[in-house]
């Protein structure tokens, strides 16, 4: 099994496009850029509290200096994830994996992730497998995630 590496680029990619971006009505925020980084982490910012920003911001940077910010809207870094989650349900036999913070994912690629991670379950005969996760920030933005 080959191992799963994350890369560092610190080259800007001026034709990256960024993903739909959700605000808390419901409404697709358009995000305006100039790309991103080649890199599979991107760090467009760090916030503190729930509040300070945007809903569609929330979905973007890190939260209290505490995570890289993974680009999981780009496929190569998506397909990574999807293999850990996939190994981690084979090897610890887990019924369940919590999201913490889970409104700072991207909503599509929650909804992959999601998808693919109860097939990988399904495949070794867990099919009804738990995925909860912390949804802060108001109820009309959290019932986007449900």
């Amino acid at each position: 099994m080959s191992p799963i590496t994350l890369q560092i680029n610190n080259e800007r990619n001026t034709s990256c496009r960024l993903p739909e971006f959700w605000q808390g009505d419901g409404t697709v925020f358009k995000v305006e850029g100039n790309g991103c980084l080649k890199s599979e982490f991107d760090q467009y910012g760090d916030k503190e509290t729930p509040g300070v920003v945007s809903e569609w911001q929330r979905q973007l940077l890190k939260f209290a200096s505490v995570q890289d910010r993974l680009r999981e809207w780009n496929p190569d870094v998506m397909k990574k994830i999807q293999k850990f989650s996939c190994m981690a349900i084979k090897a610890l036999d887990i019924d369940a994996i919590r999201i913490d913070k889970a409104t700072q994912v991207t909503l599509d690629a929650l909804a992959s992730w999601a998808s693919n991670t109860r097939a990988c379950a399904a495949d070794v005969g867990k099919n009804n497998f738990f995925i909860p996760g912390e949804v802060t920030d108001g109820d009309s933005f959290g019932s986007l995630y449900m």
